[in-house]
């Protein structure tokens, strides 16, 4: 894989847990749990998550927040939410998906088995993440023939 050693180079704090996510998992060869966090999940969407029953809620930047919509969001539809990219592990094999390609046929074995029992959506979203990052960097230095190359072969 040299095509990730650029990728690693630069690997966000995100990126860097959901490999320690997926070594793990391929550790253990998928069979066990990870066990629940006490301090609370992680919001991996980025959702608006707010506790009114403490005084200290802004209203207003929350109004403006709500209220404040692009152009483009009010002709094209709001941009998906991160958490909905990854629920389509729940109707679909992580097998299935195009972005599992790039990995061995064991490791893929290993995680969709352990998809399936997984309970914790802030595990389930790191390897998605990870791994779709990953594809697209492996996808985008892939080069193409491009079709003069056929015309124009002699």
């Amino acid at each position: 894989m040299p095509k990730l050693f650029t990728w690693v180079e630069t690997i966000s704090e995100q990126n860097k847990k959901g490999l320690n996510v997926i070594k793990t998992v391929v550790d253990l060869r998928g069979t066990k749990r990870f066990k629940k966090s006490v301090s609370g999940a992680e919001d991996i969407g980025g959702g608006l998550d707010v506790d009114f029953s403490s005084g200290n809620v802004d209203a207003k930047a929350i109004f403006r927040k709500i209220t404040t919509t692009t152009s483009y969001s009010k002709t094209f539809g709001e941009k998906p939410k991160a958490k909905e990219d990854y629920n389509i592990l729940t109707k679909k094999k992580f097998s299935e998906l195009q972005i599992s390609q790039i990995l061995k046929p064991d490791v893929i074995r290993i995680l969709s088995k352990w998809l399936m029992i997984n309970d914790q959506d802030k595990f389930t979203g790191r390897i998605y993440f990870t791994v779709r990052e990953m594809f697209t960097v492996v996808k985008n230095q892939m080069s193409e023939l491009p079709t003069s190359h056929d015309i124009f072969s002699t």
